[in-house]
């Protein structure tokens, strides 16, 4: 969680930028699949401790945007807005230990033990690989925006045409 007073800052400057461009026909069609995608829904992990109190968001799921891009010939790892991470995990379970003070032990509750590993390499055999999705949500926005602004021109500009006739 972060909390600010202001939003971040996100450098933009042309001339620390190359290959500017209009977005292209496949970008529109998938661009426009995404903005159908948006929907509510609650975090598992917070349903599970807060029960009906759990708040409702509204998003996207990152792994029905990936696929509105391939759907339409596009990489979704090819872009800015789509992320994926995977690791490997091990978790082992910690049994309580309760205190002996003649031993200098102390009183712990039960817990398990996770530890992660950023590569293959580095996991112990029987770790577990896991992949989580994301989306940076200010890049998916400005797509979409895009998108929907050269769709709104083309249309203006048929619709002018038309009226012309």
């Amino acid at each position: 969680t972060l909390f600010a007073g202001t939003a971040s800052i996100n450098t933009s400057d042309e001339n620390e930028k190359q290959d500017i461009a209009e977005l292209t026909d496949a970008e529109i069609v998938a661009a426009k699949a995404i903005s159908k995608l948006f929907k509510t829904y609650k975090w598992k992990d917070v349903v599970s401790s807060k029960g009906d109190a759990a708040r409702t968001h509204v998003g996207v799921i990152a792994q029905q945007v990936q696929t509105a891009m391939s759907d339409a010939g596009l990489d979704a790892s090819k872009y800015g807005f789509w992320c994926s991470d995977t690791w490997w995990e091990t978790k082992k379970e910690v049994d309580a230990v309760e205190a002996d003070e003649e031993n200098d032990i102390k009183a712990q509750d039960a817990y398990t033990d996770t530890r992660t590993y950023k590569t293959e390499d580095e996991a112990p055999e029987g770790a577990t690989k896991r992949t989580r999705m994301g989306i940076r949500y200010a890049e998916l926005l400005a797509f979409v925006c895009a998108a929907t602004e050269q769709r709104l021109t083309s249309i203006e500009s048929r619709l002018t045409a038309l009226e012309a006739e």
